[in-house]
């Protein structure tokens, strides 16, 4: 199946789908799932970094005026 013939098909469409192009849309939609996912995870872990930093810099101010 092309790319174009997946791209044309839309789920709520009167025709089934075939077993081909039925396959090529769900695993065109587990590798979106991956990447999603593995953008998630860095943006958390950016996230935690960052608190993680933030943290230090507070503990280090603490320290100071004590």
């Amino acid at each position: 199946m092309t790319e174009k013939e997946m791209h044309s098909y839309r789920l709520t469409s009167m025709v089934e789908p075939s077993d081909k192009m039925l396959d090529a849309i769900m695993s065109g939609v587990a590798v979106m799932a991956r990447q999603s996912t593995e953008n998630a995870h860095k943006e958390l872990v950016r996230r935690f970094d960052a608190l993680k930093r933030e943290i230090k810099v507070y503990q280090e101010s603490l320290r100071k005026h004590a």
